[in-house]
């Protein structure tokens, strides 16, 4: 068990992954993503523990939004405060050439990469047309595992209630879901705004379920625990935009870093997706790429040329001096 104050703490049973090279890591990652199908009898045994090589994320953080000093991402921070950065998301367009969620291991943007959220190709469904194409997390690989990356699916449904994501991770399979919400968990981070909260499927809550009056905190309307709650920021911040809070074993560190990594990961990709914030950021570099081929035309246009009869200018009435 860890302290609640540091979520994601090692556990017993698991060694932290290393931080992986942005940019590399997932041309390696493409053929490494293991399956739910695959029996865990096949797997290695678990690896010795080992100490972390980065700060583990607090029980409760904010995202703050940062300017960018290229213009062509959008740049935030993770921590307690503003003035205490733990890690840095950078979010691209599709056309940089990186993951649409990079998680970057430090303070800086150019930090190397802890985490990358993306979407997965393929067709349309009638699911994801409606909340986004399911995404591909990608998260460094358990040390001895033989690959540097790891590929896990966020999955999107629609269920009579709404849009829902769902993921898991290796070893046991254990499937998480975050389910939009109103209850009194996410009201204690922000009490005008919804938010969601990350139901832990295979598990019975120590309180009682039910409709949002009746059931105990900590528990969802199927009797589940909740391991972790995030909702959007409301009010007149310029910087904090999102606030996290781990629960339940979720805050004990029981369920080891990689999780805490994949928790987080998940949510940052479900803000994402919501706001459209990678969407955005695509549209801003179409825009600096219009703006560039504009510019060569212009400068393409005005200025003279030679080789004609005489010497003179070709393309441009006037010389420029």
């Amino acid at each position: 068990m860890g302290r609640p104050e540091e979520a994601g703490a090692v556990g017993s049973e698991e060694a932290p992954p290393p931080p992986y090279t942005e940019g590399k890591g997932n041309e390696a990652a493409s053929s490494s993503r293991p399956t739910s199908a695959v029996s865990a009898r096949t797997m290695p045994p678990p690896p010795p523990p080992a100490t972390t090589p980065y700060r583990q994320f607090p029980a409760a953080f904010n995202l703050y939004h940062q300017k960018s000093k290229s213009g062509r991402s959008l740049v935030y921070t993770l921590g307690e405060h503003d003035s205490d950065p733990i890690y840095t998301l950078t979010i691209h367009s599709g056309v940089s050439g990186n993951p649409s969620l990079v998680l970057h291991n430090g303070p800086d943007p150019a930090a190397p990469a802890l985490a990358s959220a993306d979407k997965e190709p393929g067709e349309e469904t009638f699911a994801n047309k409606i909340t986004g194409k399911a995404s591909i997390i990608t998260l460094p690989a358990l040390p001895n595992f033989g690959r540097p990356t790891t590929e896990e699916p966020l999955e999107t449904h629609v269920t009579i209630s709404g849009a829902g994501y769902a993921f898991s991770l290796e070893w046991t399979r254990e499937r998480f879901e975050w389910r939009h919400s109103r209850g009194s968990e996410v009201k204690a981070l922000d009490k005008l705004n919804s938010g969601w909260k990350l139901v832990r499927i295979h598990s019975e809550a120590d309180g009682v379920g039910g409709n949002r009056r009746a059931r105990d905190q900590g528990a969802s309307s199927d009797g589940k625990e909740l391991v972790a709650v995030f909702a959007e920021v409301s009010g007149w911040s310029t910087s904090k935009v999102v606030k996290f809070k781990f629960l339940g074993s979720g805050a004990t560190g029981e369920m080891g870093t990689r999780w805490s990594v994949m928790a987080v990961m998940t949510a940052l990709r479900i803000w994402d997706m919501q706001n459209g914030l990678s969407e955005s950021a695509a549209a801003t570099a179409a825009g600096h790429q219009q703006h560039a081929r504009s510019s060569s035309k212009s400068s393409a246009a005005a200025a003279p040329t030679t080789g004609a009869p005489g010497g003179a200018a070709t393309g441009g009435s006037e010389k420029f001096t």
